[in-house]
């Protein structure tokens, strides 16, 4: 007798110990012999106790906010003169979550989807930093930062791609969501884009014509030195790559030279200076200042700016200047 009181306490005991319950805000998974097999809606259920192997996974029946490291990603690059080129944007984002309600909650518990907010971070971040790189890829840091439903939209549609994981997991469409919180531009392009529209485009553009305008004005420098001494300019670079140091002072005045032109090009307010000069530095610098009144002060002006210009003596070259502009090698 004692040992069936024994036993029907055990079992008792035994029994207890599997009765499992489900919150109402919650949804359940029994899993028995580490396998998931019943959906569980709220309430009490029986999961037979066997050590580990045997429980309820239990998740919120609510939605999960899940927010998801900072995603550097660079944007599509502009054309020259329109933009700043491909930028690394910092993108901040958050996937809202919600788990089945229905028996899709077995197969998403065995492809072992998270069920916290912080292992759901980790468990998407990598889904979402190619979803946001490829969105924010597509388009020009302008539209990148200006148009953010543009990006939202694009990153959540590649973010529900069918190879998602949360998609190949079971999830269906309405059951979560991708959403760019800020996209935040370098510190750098920041500080430009605070700037008026027109100093943004002069910084911009000088930027990409810097080089360029450096490489043209060595060209200038031979043509004007050869000119100088009666000789072609293939003889005045073989003078040149013959002699360090002439070659050092040659490229140095043509770097100080590059900086008026693109000061020039840029209607910065250096001037040219002819009077004192001498010699070959008389001949650049009647070539700069030649070039300033050709260029007439370089972007677009604005409504009777170009009147103005001309009552200051600026007026378009005749052709016997050009001709010699084209000699030197800084008109075409």
């Amino acid at each position: 007798m004692l040992g069936w009181i024994i036993f029907g306490a055990v079992l008792l005991i035994w029994l207890l110990l599997s009765v499992r319950r489900v919150g109402p805000t919650e949804l359940g998974v029994k899993v028995i012999m580490g396998s998931p097999v019943a959906y569980c809606k709220s309430g009490p259920h029986f999961v037979p106790c066997f050590f580990r192997w045997n429980y309820l996974i239990r998740v919120s029946s609510g939605q999960y906010k899940v927010a998801i490291p900072p995603v550097q990603a660079y944007t599509k690059a502009t054309k020259v003169g329109e933009g700043y080129g491909s930028q690394p944007l910092t993108v901040d984002s958050t996937v809202y979550l919600s788990f089945p309600r229905d028996g899709r909650l077995i197969e998403v518990v065995r492809a072992k989807v998270p069920t916290t907010e912080e292992e759901l971070s980790e468990y998407l971040k990598d889904a979402v930093r190619e979803a946001v790189r490829i969105a924010v890829g597509k388009h020009v840091w302008k539209t990148a930062t200006q148009n953010l439903k543009k990006i939202k939209d694009e990153a959540d549609r590649i973010f529900h791609d069918p190879e998602s994981p949360l998609v190949k997991a079971g999830f269906k469409e309405g059951e979560f969501r991708l959403v760019i919180e800020e996209v935040r531009v370098p510190a750098k392009l920041e500080a430009l884009m605070s700037q008026p529209e027109e100093e943004r485009f002069k910084s911009r553009a000088m930027e990409h014509t810097t080089d360029t305008q450096a490489e043209q004005t060595m060209g200038l420098v031979m043509k004007l030195r050869a000119k100088a001494r009666g000789k072609t300019p293939e003889e005045i670079q073989r003078e040149i790559d013959s002699d360090s140091q002439l070659r050092k002072e040659v490229y140095q005045f043509g770097d100080k030279l590059t900086e008026r032109l693109i000061a020039y090009i840029y209607n910065a307010r250096t001037e040219v200076g002819v009077d004192g000069a001498e010699g070959f530095d008389k001949s650049l610098l009647q070539a700069i200042a030649l070039f300033k009144k050709l260029s007439g002060g370089g972007f677009p002006q604005q409504p009777g700016e170009r009147e103005k210009k001309e009552e200051e003596g600026n007026f378009p070259l005749d052709d016997k200047e050009k001709d010699a502009l084209k000699d030197w090698g800084i008109f075409r």
